[in-house]
């Protein structure tokens, strides 16, 4: 006979404790309990962090004991009854307390029923066994905590146990920190103490609970005798009294007292048998036989006069029934009929099925909406951003793939109108301005009043668009108008690889405003939209600079060269830039510019780099920025844009991870984050601030947006 051996075991304080701990329950059956609620154990172990208050352990506990053994249902059902009802009550303690005294955990569940174990979890719970040698651990996937919602996610686990098989439950301390074979090594001591030894190592002296039973063979065996009959012990002889002993006379008896003595001991009287009849006579025998014999003559008669009276033909004749004829049974078709009976199955199986898909798809429906809707409570009584914010996504993640209802929808709007409070969300609705195709890829986008410059250096091109008077379109025209393009003449000699432009504004020797368009071979075009397009000459670069981006601030021209490690400063004369250009850098840039791809400038230098990083220098002094509070996704910066007539920023950055514009204080700390309509900036190229800056001019996947700024940022 196999039996199961419990132990429970406490660590508090790196030392052993006596006693059963607050969250652990062995029971046996209670004696009030459901009729169908057999099981010889019920086992439970809940673990709510060491500063859960004992009280709030124990009442949990006895809310899913009681909950158990007074369920008429499958153990299954009972042990997810007990869990949802812990669930319930520990989810209420947290409605009711402070954020900071809320607690949450996991509760395993146990029914043991000859050899079998039925195992419920919820929570961060965990379990292991060692059957016959194989161990494993419950539950195999991660559940959401106990307490954060009034539905419990549980997993059920079922296992067949014999002698030598080991059952361990305990709390999140059993997770992964703990090797599998260290709990084989553990479980598969024999001796009880020895093995909770190995448990107490195992948890490496931090406070802890847990729960062992082992499968043994029983050695005693009770055999059930059968009481003997009593027999009544002889009266002992009266010893003869003493002389001078005193005389104890009997008292007399009451009336009640003499009629129970007489209905005792009054004696059984054997009942009379009734007189033993006379002996008829022989004469009476042989009357006796006459009378039997006349009378089986009159039976006999009667019979055949009633036959006789049937068979003749009149009114009794035509009364009688004639008996219904029997049809003969059809031969049945063997492949109808089995064909008949699949069809049967079949439709039985459709049914099931679209029944409980139908019913499965309801109830996880208003499982997850409920679960919205009390993480929607909780984000919104805190004030910490850091505790709302998971319970918004959770909120999220509970609504993703449910239909489109009135519900679901106000609950998503809910959750993305605080996410995008806690992340300084600024929704924008860009105008598309022009469609280049997909297949397009800008450079550069510059603005100048009411024209618009783009630069595609892969095809070589420069194009020209302008706006019209309510600067939300463009001036229609069939095609993009092209201003230059890589080949054409320009001055007797074609135009080569055009590397970057900008807009070079009045100062110092210089009183005109262009569009200067730097080529390969160390030459710029000059657009004037007043006096048309030439070619003028830079002075003379150090042989092994190679620029790859160029901006233009108050009358000056400035190159990045990564070859060099150095910004080359153009100062105007005459109209050019004819001089040699001066370094930016006393020596060389602080920091490598190998993987530099773009620069802005606003009295300030900023400079960006392919992994999305960013220096800061004013006057050829400065360093890394170190960029702080960026919301998530990480972002991947791909350009970057600022204005001379903003005061110290703010810089906007065009973060392609994120689809997003993201706006960034002169010291790197995010300010804002601009979103469009889903999908609108994926593919982000480019961007560029207007003189005002009153427009945000935005380049992605090939299309030409305008974003108006004012009261944005």
């Amino acid at each position: 006979m196999t039996v199961v051996h419990t132990e429970t075991l406490r660590i508090v304080g790196g030392q052993r404790a006596e006693g059963i701990p607050p969250g652990v329950a062995v029971m046996p059956p209670p004696a009030r309990r459901a009729h169908s609620r057999q099981e010889p154990f019920f086992l439970l172990q809940l673990d709510l962090g060491d500063e859960a208050a004992s009280s709030l352990c124990r009442q949990v506990r006895e809310i899913a004991a009681q909950s158990f053994w007074s369920s008429a249902s499958s153990v299954t059902a009972a042990l997810r009854q007990a869990v949802s009802e812990a669930n319930r009550t520990l989810y209420s303690a947290n409605l009711q307390a402070e954020p900071e005294d809320r607690r949450y955990g996991g509760l395993t569940c146990v029914a043991v029923t000859n050899g079998e174990v039925f195992i419920a979890q919820a929570g961060t719970a965990w379990a292991c066994s060692l059957c016959g040698g194989l161990l494993e651990r419950f539950p195999r996937a991660e559940l959401s905590p106990l307490g954060t919602s009034s539905f419990a996610e549980v997993r059920l686990t079922y296992l067949m146990c014999q002698e030598g098989d080991t059952l361990l439950l305990a709390g999140d301390w059993l997770g992964d920190s703990v090797s599998d074979d260290a709990l084989r090594h553990v479980l598969s001591r024999e001796d009880m103490e020895a093995l909770l030894d190995g448990l107490e190592q195992i948890g490496a002296g931090t406070d802890l609970s847990a729960v062992l039973a082992r499968w043994t063979e029983s050695t005693e065996v009770e055999s059930v005798k059968p009481s003997p009959i009593p027999v009544p012990e002889p009266e002992p002889e009266p010893e003869p009294e003493p002389e001078g002993a005193i005389q104890v006379q009997p008292q007399a008896e009451t009336v009640s007292q003499v009629k129970v003595r007489k209905r005792l001991f009054r004696k059984r009287e054997r009942p009379e048998r009734p007189p033993r009849p006379p002996r008829p006579s022989l004469r009476d025998r042989l009357s006796g036989v006459g009378r039997g014999v006349t009378g089986m003559a009159g039976a006999v008669g009667g019979g055949l006069g009633t036959l006789v009276r049937h068979m003749l033909p009149g009114q009794r004749q035509t009364a009688r029934r004639r008996a219904p004829r029997q049809r003969e049974l059809p031969e049945e078709d063997p492949r109808l009929m089995g064909g008949l009976a699949l069809v049967i199955v079949v439709v039985v199986v459709v049914v099931t099925v679209l029944f409980w898909v139908r019913r499965g798809s309801d109830l996880q429906y208003q499982e997850s909406i409920s679960l919205a809707i009390q993480h929607a409570t909780l984000a919104q009584e805190t004030d910490d951003i850091e505790v709302a914010r998971p319970y918004w996504n959770s909120v999220l993640a509970n609504l993703e793939g449910l239909e489109d209802k009135a519900e679901v929808v106000a609950l998503r709007e809910e959750a993305y109108a605080a996410l995008d409070l806690m992340d300084q969300v600024i929704s924008v609705e860009p105008i598309l301005l022009w469609d280049f195709g997909p297949a397009a890829v800008f450079r550069r986008v510059v603005i100048h009043g009411q024209s618009i410059y783009l630069l595609n250096s892969e095809a070589g091109s420069v194009y020209r668009l302008t706006l019209a008077e309510s600067g939300d379109r463009v001036v229609e025209q069939d095609t993009a108008p092209v201003l230059v393009a890589t080949g054409s003449d320009l001055n007797g000699h074609a135009v080569g690889r055009m590397i970057d432009m900008a807009w070079a504004g009045p100062g110092g020797q210089r009183i005109s405003d262009a569009l200067v368009v730097l080529e390969e071979g160390g030459s710029l075009i000059v657009y004037d939209p007043s006096w048309g397009m030439n070619r003028i000459y830079l002075g003379a670069l150090p042989d092994q600079a190679v620029p790859v981006a160029q901006v233009a601030f108050r009358g000056r021209l400035y190159l990045l060269d990564p070859q060099t490690d150095q910004i080359w400063r153009y100062l105007p004369e005459d109209g050019g830039y004819p001089n040699r250009p001066e370094p930016y850098f006393a020596m060389q840039a602080p920091y490598p510019l190998d993987a530099a791809r773009d620069m802005a400038i606003d009295g300030s230098v900023y400079i960006l780099f392919a992994g999305g990083t960013l220096e800061k220098y004013f006057d050829g002094a400065g360093g890394r920025l170190d960029i702080k509070g960026v919301p998530s996704p990480e972002p991947a910066f791909v350009a970057v844009a600022a204005s001379g007539n903003w005061t110290d920023g703010p810089l906007l950055l065009a973060d392609s991870a994120g689809e997003r514009i993201v706006a960034l204080t002169s010291d790197g700390t995010f300010h804002a984050q601009l979103r469009g309509p889903e999908g609108l900036f994926r593919s982000l190229q480019t961007l560029a601030l207007d003189e005002g800056p009153s427009r945000l001019f935005i380049v992605a996947g090939g299309k030409l947006y305008v974003v108006a700024l004012d009261d944005v940022l």
